[in-house]
């Protein structure tokens, strides 16, 4: 489940207005990507696309993995041959969640049941006075009010500011990698398969403490007063492969947020996929080539998927 298509069905159950703030890196890392700004794209990084992509193979299976942004703008030119010789060659495309009516109904009984508050508790309940403040200052740039925001425990509102925020910078989920790969596969047949379910990828914000949920929801805030630059940064550094980058300032600023988020949000599930991913190359897979699509956080750093691949005694050779 994308939730750049969660923000649509819950914005529109609960007449949430959009609200023009930056995407806390923390929730980005895993739940919709780096984000893009609203400037264009550099020239650079239009000219020389070079998305992160790695590879690994054994007699009969080859496996590739492709780090994606969940939601972009729609001029940004990100595709390259590399890729799309990949996934041209591709049998069975893996993402982290499924998409479609199905699940999105399922995610919305989901944010239901584990994303609103109690009776009597409001999104003000968690805050100090004057973080308070900070969120209506929020709202009242978009012409909207804290009270669209006041049902939901912080770790949906922090999702809900966040890509409205995206959205009202122009940003398209049609325009996102996922997107795009779906759309190909469902022309060419391709046969498609999930790391997760809607159940746990959501679970996993709603099991979070409200101390963890908190410091989510106040990273968001933060960034409404750091400005476009950093998300410029990350965007320029995700087109252009750059994971060091990300690593820093998406996972760097998670694990410096709160390492319980940290590892229920990234490391924990790396972990579960590359068992997964294990057990795909372990299996007879009669010369097939999968195609893995997940955020590109998870392909950064000591703890990304590549790094826990490679501690199994994989070679992960980076392509892209």
């Amino acid at each position: 489940m994308r939730f750049s298509t969660l923000f649509h069905q819950v914005r529109r159950s609960f007449r949430i207005t959009a609200l023009p703030v930056l995407v806390p890196l923390a929730l980005l890392a895993t739940a919709v990507g780096v984000a893009a700004c609203r400037e264009a794209p550099s020239a650079a990084s239009v000219a020389q696309p070079r998305p992160a992509m790695f590879k690994l193979a054994d007699s009969d299976s080859q496996i590739y993995l492709f780090g994606t942004v969940h939601i972009l703008p729609p001029e940004l030119n990100w595709r390259t041959k590399t890729f799309d010789d990949a996934l041209t060659q591709a049998d069975l495309i893996y993402f982290e969640t499924p998409s479609g009516p199905e699940s999105e109904a399922r995610a919305i009984a989901l944010t239901q049941s584990l994303g609103m508050n109690p009776p009597g508790i409001t999104l003000d309940s968690y805050l100090t006075p004057a973080e308070q403040q900070r969120l209506r200052s929020a709202a009242t740039k978009a012409g909207t009010t804290i009270e669209n925001l006041q049902p939901m425990r912080p770790w949906l509102a922090a999702i809900m500011v966040s890509l409205s925020a995206m959205m009202d910078a122009g940003q398209d989920p049609d325009a996102g990698v996922e997107k795009v790969i779906e759309a190909e596969a469902a022309k060419t047949g391709k046969t498609l398969a999930y790391f997760e379910t809607i159940d746990e990828q959501l679970g996993l914000f709603a099991t979070l403490s409200e101390q963890s949920q908190k410091a989510i929801l106040i990273a968001s805030l933060d960034d409404i007063e750091e400005g476009p630059a950093l998300i410029k940064k990350l965007d320029d550094a995700w087109v252009n492969g750059d994971l060091k980058t990300l690593d820093n300032f998406v996972n760097g600023d998670m694990r410096r947020l709160d390492m319980a988020v940290y590892k229920a949000i990234l490391v924990n599930r790396n972990s579960n996929w590359t068992q997964q991913i294990h057990a795909l190359m372990q299996a007879d897979q009669n010369g097939a080539v999968i195609f893995i699509a997940v955020g590109a956080g998870h392909l950064a750093g000591k703890d990304g998927v590549p790094a826990m691949l490679e501690k199994r005694g994989y070679r992960v050779d980076r392509v892209q």
